[in-house]
């Protein structure tokens, strides 16, 4: 395209910076549709955890009371309190202290202490798996804000780098047209030119081949 073309109506209009505003809001959306189930994951896991801590600080025996109520006597710990009891009136046959409050008393103790270690065993794995369980809250809690925070980070790397290439896109739409309106102020001063050439070429007697030879480079720059 020559100068006389964008002199008259070719030249291209001064392009418009790049709008954001648009980019910005489908990210927001489209992150927010990403993000939130790990965001909604990891937020409830931390209000199990904060319910927790308020429980144990507020009563801390509570969860060990909890945990002793659901205990019951397994066929096998019933099995060593009978064999327990057997043993114990063995000994008290054998040393005439059957049927005696001594006897009584040493034989529900021997029973006792094997009821206790049994329910201390169940309340100590109960204790532990609640621990367990409370890790695995802490841990889903961590992992849900980081992924969340992993997609809108990854997010936010997509839009800067569509920014970028949008505002390049600009800078050299707007180099072009600069170019342009540089190119056209030249094409001015040649028509400029060539009237002025005109005028004095064939202005004069006998100007009419200086007038045409004169003409030369001033219609090689509006080519």
């Amino acid at each position: 395209m020559g100068l006389l073309d964008d002199l008259f109506g070719g030249g291209q209009d001064m392009p418009q910076a790049p709008d954001y505003s648009g980019q910005v809001q489908d990210y927001m959306s489209q992150v927010q549709g990403l993000a939130n189930p790990y965001l909604k994951s990891g937020q409830s896991a931390d209000a199990l955890l904060s319910q927790q801590e308020r429980r144990l600080v507020s009563d801390p025996t509570s969860v060990q009371d909890q945990i002793a109520a659901g205990y019951h006597t397994s066929p096998y710990a019933q099995n060593l309190m009978n064999q327990t009891r057997s043993m114990a009136a063995q000994n008290a046959a054998s040393t005439g202290f059957v049927g005696t409050p001594l006897a009584q008393k040493q034989l529900q103790q021997n029973i006792g202490n094997v009821a206790d270690q049994f329910q201390n065993q169940y309340v100590t794995q109960g204790l532990g798996q609640y621990d367990q369980g409370l890790g695995l809250a802490q841990s889903q809690a961590g992992r849900g804000m980081q992924a969340a925070g992993m997609v809108a980070g990854a997010g936010q790397t997509a839009l800067s780098a569509q920014m970028k290439q949008a505002q390049d896109d600009y800078n050299a739409q707007l180099a072009q047209y600069k170019q342009q309106q540089k190119d056209s102020a030249g094409g001015l001063t040649a028509l400029s030119g060539l009237a002025g050439a005109i005028g004095t070429g064939f202005g004069k007697k006998g100007g009419d081949l200086r007038a045409i030879t004169g003409l030369a480079p001033y219609i090689a720059a509006l080519m």
